[in-house]
Formats: structure tokens, C-alpha cells, sequence
């Protein structure tokens, strides 16, 4: 724990001792952008001021960071540094989750992948940096009790995913197939799928979404709601893969609207695009995913990279080849429920690319609460257990008494 500690500490320091500027950030403190916005809705939570509408589409973190600015008097970097923390020993104890059951080598080389990804949104305030680990814990949470063999543990798992997605929405069609899954993995002998798993399944889903909506009445105006920027990319998708900003190219007027008007107007005119030019729908579609798959900065592993082009090509292709050698792996060994979790998730996200466009924003900053699942894939090893049915699917093997 101390090494991890000390790995995500020092992307932090780095920013502050440099001082350098980024799109986000200048001189690597002062917010810009998004991140201006919920630094200044988290002051004005804490002078009992309503949110802006853009913090209204994701209450969650500006509420959080109200709270950390709270405890520590208003200071910035010591709220930062709070979150990089919890970022920090969160991502730990979910790792160890997947060192269970595969493995050091392979939970070393995830931590690794993960903490690649997070320190692009270190000392930043952004709600990514809340999303990342909020989602590695729904995973591991899930892992635990898939391992023990408890529904109401992967239930609060699935929930704690559910969460990480209105934290940092994005791929939100792995809800759906993770729920699946669990349905499949934990039915009863007599069963196809466990009723009750996904009867338990749909309600904390829903539950988590209430509870955004809650945030949204309490924090927000009238105009606030959530995700209203959804029919912004919907659009850009109809018409053929556009950046999210299109529609207020291609009809100005919106601007004069409020939430949830303008959102309602923006949904109107996406459909009736899909509907009469199918064509361009299609187009969108598959340009999200070929940019997915790219070797640009809208690439699933766009975030790996440094300063020479050559070595971040280099390093994305080798960690595409792992992720195709991972998936033999696990059609060689289709009963493993843990490859099974992965393989359905990443339907999901793969189903969720079209909608959560790659290149309306840099290294899948979108996918923030998703990043756990993708990067198994390169990590990918045989699991150190076989299940069980109906008892714990890595049974903790007894120890074995040694003489001297």
C-alpha cells in the first residue's frame, strides 16, 4: 500500500512542483473549463447557493468536493489531495480483489495500467477523478462476491457501478450486461437465470438514479437536469459521428432555450434526423467505433502514451495484441465466471461507444467509470481457483502445516 500510496502522490507533486499549465488547469491549479465549473458550484453549495446547470448534469461530484472544501477550510490543493487518496487506496483494495483469484503478476500489471490512466486527471477538479475509483470498487465489490459466492455483495457492487456511472456518466449499457451475467452466475440448479438477482439487480440501478435525480432537485435550479448533454452527442451521432457542439452549429436557436427544454428540442430533432437519414446514423456508428479501436488520442489506450510518437505507438499495439490474446484465453476456458464478468462488461461498453462518442473528448476521458473493465483485457490470466457451484467460487485453500 505504502508503493501505491506513494505512485499516486507523485503525479500530484509533480503538477504543483512544475507548475504546468493544461487544458484544464493553469499553472496546474487554478480550474479551467469543466473543472472551473465544479470548483466554483462546490463554493457556491457551501454559501447555499444553487448549482449551475452543467454541474446539475452530474451532481455528485461538485457535491463531494463541496464537502471535502468544507473539512479542510476552503483549501483547494489539500482537497486534491484528499481525492488522489482515496483514489489511491481504493483502486488498492479493489486490485487486491483481482490478486485473489489471479494472481500478483497480473493484479501488479492492472494497477499499473489503472494508475496510468488516473494521473492524466490527477490534481484536477474533474469529476473523473471520483468516477475512476468509485467504478474499480463496484468491480471489485462484484469480483468479492462472485469469489464468495454472495448476490447481495455483487448486488452492492453493481450498485456502487451504477453510482460511478452518474459520478462520471459514460458507458452506461454495462449495467445491463453485467446484471446478466450475475443472473447467470449465481442461478439455481433448476434455474436458466436467477429471477431474484435480476429483480434485485434492477432495483439498485434505479435506485442509484433516483438518487441523482434527488441531488439535482436539491442542489440544482428548475433548469438542472440530468445528463441533458446526452442529446447534444445523440445528435452529433445522427449526423454522422459530428462533435457534440454540431447541433449548435446546425440550429443556433437552441441556445435560447432552457433545460429541459432545449434538451427535449435537441432529442426531437436527433430522431427526426435518425429517422429520415438512417444512413448518416449508421455512419456515426461505425466511425465511433473505428476511432475507438485507433491508434489517435481517441483510442481505448490513448492514455497510455508519453512524449515520443514512436514508443506510444509501439506500446498501444502491444497492449491491442494482449487484449486479442486475452480474449483466446478466455474462449478456451468459456466456464471461468471471472473471464465471463469481463467479456459480458465489455459488450456493454462496446454498445455504449456509438452514444459516448471517443472523440468528443481526449485518452477516453468518457469512460472514466468504465476504465477498470477495459484494461483486463491486456492483463488477462488464467484464474488460480475453479469454481464451485453453490459455495465459494475460490474457496480459500487450507493451510498446510510445516516441519522444521
Amino acid at each position: 500500500m505504502a508503493v501505491t500510496l506513494s505512485l499516486f502522490a507523485m503525479p500530484l507533486a509533480g503538477l504543483w512542483a512544475s507548475g504546468q499549465s493544461q487544458s484544464v488547469a493553469i499553472s496546474g491549479l487554478v480550474p479551467l473549463t469543466d473543472a472551473s465549473f465544479y470548483y466554483s458550484d462546490s463554493l457556491r453549495i457551501i454559501t447555499g447557493q444553487t448549482i449551475s446547470d452543467f454541474s446539475a448534469m452530474r451532481p455528485f461530484f461538485p457535491g463531494f468536493l463541496s464537502f471535502l472544501m468544507s473539512i479542510t477550510d476552503r483549501n483547494f490543493m489539500f482537497s486534491l489531495a484528499i481525492i488522489t487518496l482515496i483514489a489511491a487506496i481504493t483502486i488498492y483494495f479493489s486490485v487486491r480483489e483481482i490478486q485473489r483469484t489471479h494472481g500478483a503478476e497480473t493484479a501488479v500489471f492492472l494497477l499499473v495500467i489503472l494508475f496510468l490512466y488516473f494521473r492524466h486527471h490527477s490534481g484536477t477538479s474533474l469529476s473523473e477523478t471520483l468516477g475512476v475509483p468509485i467504478g474499480m470498487l463496484g468491480i471489485g465489490l462484484i469480483w468479492r462476491g462472485m469469489e464468495k459466492n454472495s448476490q447481495y455483495l455483487a448486488i452492492f457492487g453493481l450498485f456502487v457501478i451504477a453510482f460511478s456511472l452518474n459520478i462520471r456518466p459514460g458507458a452506461m449499457f454495462t449495467l445491463p450486461f453485467i446484471l446478466l451475467w450475475l443472473g447467470w452466475v449465481f442461478k439455481k440448479t433448476n434455474e436458466h437465470i436467477s429471477i431474484k438477482v435480476l429483480f434485485l439487480g434492477i432495483i439498485v440501478i434505479l435506485a442509484s438514479f433516483a438518487l441523482n435525480s434527488f441531488f439535482i432537485r436539491l442542489l440544482a435550479g428548475p433548469s438542472g437536469t440530468a445528463f441533458s448533454n446526452f442529446s447534444w452527442a445523440l445528435y452529433g451521432l445522427a449526423s454522422g459521428g459530428k462533435s457534440y457542439t454540431y447541433i449548435f452549429e446546425k440550429h443556433p436557436e437552441v441556445f435560447l432555450l432552457q433545460n429541459p427544454e432545449q434538451s427535449q428540442a435537441i432529442y426531437r430533432l436527433a430522431f427526426d434526423l435518425i429517422i429520415h437519414s438512417p444512413a448518416l446514423f449508421i455512419k456515426g456508428i461505425l466511425y465511433g467505433w473505428s476511432m475507438f479501436f485507433s491508434d489517435t488520442v481517441y483510442g481505448a489506450f490513448s492514455f497510455l502514451g508519453g512524449e515520443n510518437a514512436v514508443i506510444n505507438t509501439i506500446t498501444r499495439w502491444i497492449i491491442y495484441t494482449l487484449c486479442i490474446l486475452g480474449i483466446l484465453k478466455w474462449s478456451l476456458k468459456p466456464d471461468d465466471p471471472f473471464s465471463g464478468l469481463v467479456i459480458m462488461a465489455t459488450f456493454g461498453v462496446l454498445a455504449s461507444v456509438p452514444f459516448v462518442p471517443p472523440t468528443d473528448a481526449y485518452r477516453v476521458r468518457l469512460y472514466a467509470a468504465s476504465i477498470g473493465i477495459l484494461v483486463f483485457y491486456p492483463v488477462w490470466d488464467s484464474p488460480h481457483c475453479k469454481p464451485h457451484q453453490n459455495r465459494s467460487i475460490c474457496p480459500v485453500q487450507p493451510e498446510v502445516s510445516r516441519v522444521k
